[in-house]
């Protein structure tokens, strides 16, 4: 894992961005969209965090937040008032680790 910091100034916002190195590159034939399909998969929360709980934090804050697949990456990303940035940062540590997957969630 890398994680880079950087603090600009001009704006007192945060952007988290969680990129994982799996894209449509790593499908094979009779399997494509498979990227994509997880990664609209990681939107369906955990155990902790229910979907609609994650989308309900970004809000209070008002924050956005989105997620896009490309050949080389899925990345999701959250723009939050800087005051806010552990939010965020507690959703992405959630979701690496206790993403519901499982048929019926």
């Amino acid at each position: 894992m890398s994680i880079i910091a950087d603090e600009l100034h001009y704006s007192p916002v945060a952007v988290v961005v969680i990129a994982y190195r799996v894209g449509s590159r790593n499908e094979k034939d009779g399997y494509r969209g498979l990227s994509h399909f997880c990664e609209h998969m990681m939107f369906r929360g955990t155990p902790s965090m229910p979907r609609s709980r994650f989308w309900q934090v970004i809000q209070r804050d008002g924050g956005i937040a989105n997620a896009f697949t490309t050949r080389d990456m899925t990345a999701y990303f959250s723009v939050v008032p800087s005051k806010r940035l552990d939010d965020p940062l507690t959703i992405e540590g959630d979701r690496m680790t206790n993403c519901l997957f499982g048929p019926g969630q």
